[in-house]
């Protein structure tokens, strides 16, 4: 996705297909002991380290983000017990054994969980993020489009196209302008309408 990216390098993962997104289901898993893939969020001192198993599908897990005056803040998940403090949306759930599940086994659907509560910056400010991700697909030639890690100055967004627009975006809408975001898509399929440069990369993406 990104018809205005400006800034792509290759980063690693375990999928990596040219073909169109399957249906599975994807967790965000906080401390389970049989796996060793973490995904960490970080915001100065504080950090939160996370799980994330996902695949065959494109999925959103997204910040809101108010543009305002500058001060500290910081939040970690160590599981997901109850969905306090978080916005979720569309097949996005919280399972009774502490999982928050972005999709289930439809195909062609999408899931989205925000940070429910405003993070105010300032013009200049900066802030930083930190994360481990493993995606795993069920059948090893197809899979799903990747993640995307989302900066909004609003948690809610018209409705988008899965697959290579990440549930954010449609062809009419993408790259515009008012949209006022900033992606960073996590790409396991190669895009040839976007310029992709492999179909394994990480790309930042102004506006869709």
């Amino acid at each position: 996705m990104g018809k205005n990216a400006h800034t792509s390098t290759v980063a690693s993962s375990s999928s990596s297909s040219s073909s169109s997104a399957y249906a599975d289901t994807v967790y965000i898993i906080a401390r389970f002991p049989d796996l060793k893939m973490e995904l960490g969020l970080e915001k100065r001192e504080a950090y939160a380290k996370t799980i994330v198993m996902f695949s065959k599908f494109a999925l959103v897990l997204a910040l809101l983000v108010t543009l305002a005056a500058s001060e500290d803040t910081s939040f970690r998940y160590n599981g997901f017990l109850s969905d306090a403090g978080l916005g979720i949306y569309g097949r996005a759930e919280i399972t009774s054994n502490g999982l928050l599940r972005l999709t289930d086994d439809s195909r062609h659907r999408l899931g989205q969980t925000f940070y429910a509560h405003p993070i105010t910056f300032a013009t200049g400010s900066s802030f930083s993020t930190t994360f481990v991700f493993a995606i795993v697909s069920q059948y090893p030639t197809m899979g799903g489009h990747g993640l995307a890690f989302v900066i909004s100055r609003t948690r809610w967004f018209p409705p988008g196209l899965p697959s290579q627009y990440f549930g954010l975006f449609d062809v009419e809408n993408i790259g515009n302008a008012s949209n006022h975001v900033v992606v960073i898509e996590l790409d396991t399929i190669q895009s040839k309408e976007f310029a992709d440069i492999n179909d394994n990369h990480v790309g930042i993406d102004i506006n869709g």
